[in-house]
């Protein structure tokens, strides 16, 4: 597209205001086509929208975080917890095809409203995927002693993988209805990558991307364009996610009517946060009765499971993802914490590139203060796992759901 229609569209006082409206106490990233702007910005007026499409601006990105003063923002944790006022829920929905991700995003709409909430928030993501919101204050302050502005990005993965349990049903019977070929031709993938003991694996087709959910992650402004489609990021309706259309967020189709987060109603999201939280303690206790059960001790590399030993030989891709699932696993294979620090950071020398320093110990650093402690995502969770190219499964694979499974099975089949 070229730069003069860009200053064009966002020349648009309304298009400006949208912007800013759902911009105030985030951290604004600026993106130039293929480059980013610096770290930390915010945004102080609509007028500074026009302003830096004139200087090659293309896209704005916001913090699902919300700030006391975006501007102080570093790497300190402490810091970020003093400044953190609270996070909206943002839910990035993404499919092999757009079709598939209409009906996952169409499935999460209707989990959310089955909690009680009305003010839920949908948009076009720009390209082939849905965003979907529910504003933070929709959720209560604080349930026991966990106060939940501060409860990042903790809060945000355990509903996301709430949602992910709750819409795996539904989603495999409704694209099981295209039929197996139809399916492989729409995705681009094979039968054996859709496929998870006998049945589609609907997660190989759509991703809601938990991992993602970090500190500073941030979501696409709506109203802002994408550079890949030169589509705008328009909301829509909760009741239009079927007949949506492209066509409709080409830049001279775009209508402001609808905002995105900007509706709610104080705490209608308690009953989501809290059966969330109670559906991950569920499963934290049966890692914990497993660990128990056996009681190995410290579990070491030889028993770990294909894609684990896999990922840690180093990767390219998807460096981060194995990030956060080693961290979590080796702290369910009953290592230590210094243990697991000094793992890791060695570990990274392997990837290539390596993944910034600051970032990985700005992660441990999380990682030893939160609270609860994260099972990996599920081996049919293919982004996690196939997409990264680590996915090599053995005998004993086939019998487990996790990959924290394996060496009790495989040490157990030794006990025996």
């Amino acid at each position: 597209m070229k730069t003069a229609d860009i200053i064009k569209y966002y020349s648009r006082e309304d298009v400006r205001n949208r912007i800013f409206e759902c911009a105030k106490r985030r951290e604004v990233i600026i993106r130039y086509r293929d480059k980013v702007g610096r770290r930390p910005n915010k945004l102080s007026s609509p007028v500074e929208i026009l302003n830096y499409s004139k200087d090659g601006a293309t896209s704005f990105h916001g913090t699902l975080e919300r700030w006391s003063d975006p501007l102080k923002i570093n790497d300190n944790q402490r810091e970020l917890n003093k400044l953190r006022i609270g996070w909206d829920l943002v839910l990035d929905v993404d499919g092999t095809h757009f079709e598939f991700s209409r009906i996952a995003a169409k499935n999460i709409v209707k989990a959310i409203k089955i909690h009680g909430i009305k003010n839920v928030s949908v948009k076009f993501s720009g390209r082939g995927g849905f965003h979907i919101g529910v504003p933070f204050e929709s959720f209560p302050k604080s349930i026991g002693k966990i106060e939940i502005a501060k409860y990042f990005p903790d809060g945000a993965r355990i509903i996301a993988e709430y949602i992910s349990s709750l819409i795996e049903k539904p989603l495999k019977k409704e694209i099981k209805k295209f039929g197996i070929g139809e399916i492989t031709k729409m995705s681009g993938k094979s039968i054996e990558e859709i496929m998870l003991k006998d049945d589609i694996n609907p997660f190989a087709l759509v991703s809601i991307d938990t991992i993602a959910i970090s500190q500073r992650h941030t979501f696409r402004l709506p109203y802002s364009l994408n550079e890949k489609s030169w589509l705008v990021s328009i909301p829509i309706d909760i009741n239009h996610i079927e007949d949506f259309e492209f066509e409709e967020a080409k830049i001279e189709n775009v209508k402001t009517e609808l905002g995105f987060l900007d509706n709610y109603k104080e705490g209608e999201a308690k009953r989501l946060f809290v059966l969330a939280f109670d559906f991950k303690k569920k499963e934290e206790k049966k890692i914990r009765e497993i660990i128990r059960e056996y009681d190995y001790g410290k579990i070491v590399e030889a028993n770990f499971p294909p894609c684990i030993k896999n990922m840690l030989k180093g990767l390219r891709d998807g460096r981060k993802r194995a990030l956060f699932i080693l961290m979590n696993f080796l702290k369910t294979m009953n290592w230590r914490y210094d243990e697991i620090e000094n793992f890791l950071l060695e570990w990274n020398q392997k990837n290539d590139p390596h993944l910034k320093e600051n970032y990985v110990k700005t992660q441990l650093r999380w990682f030893k203060n939160k609270k609860m402690v994260y099972t990996p995502p599920s081996c049919d969770n293919s982004i996690y796992y196939k997409d990264i190219g680590v996915c090599e499964p053995d005998n004993l694979c086939s019998k487990i759901k996790n990959p924290t499974q394996y060496p009790f099975k495989k040490m157990r089949r030794w006990k025996k």
